[in-house]
């Protein structure tokens, strides 16, 4: 199921809605290098790093897939490189794991 109709928003009206899903297709590059939008959270942060071990414990392989994820968009940003624009990650593929686990 996509994480796009399933994460409940603070705001979450028709236009905050169409706002989300326009700036995560124009504004924000991750997509482009095959990120979900909760891979940006820097570790270090407390709350990131317990939301991280819950996943581990609960979900490992999704632990697994976030860093290989990491690693892939690193290793293409210093070659300069993207993915191609099929397997950019897709608004209703995205995968907002950060609220299930930061309770």
């Amino acid at each position: 199921m996509s994480a796009s109709k399933v994460i409940k928003f603070k705001y979450d009206g028709a236009a905050m809605s169409w706002i989300r899903r326009v700036a995560w297709t124009h504004f924000w590059g991750g997509r482009e290098y095959g990120l979900q939008f909760h891979d940006q959270c820097f570790e270090p942060a407390p709350e990131v790093t317990e939301a991280l071990r819950r996943l581990n414990l609960k979900e490992p392989h999704l632990f697994d897939a976030r860093k290989i994820r990491l690693s892939r968009a690193h290793t293409m940003a210093l070659h300069g490189e993207r993915l191609p624009k099929d397997q950019w990650t897709r608004w209703e593929e995205a995968c907002l794991f950060r609220d299930t686990y930061f309770s």
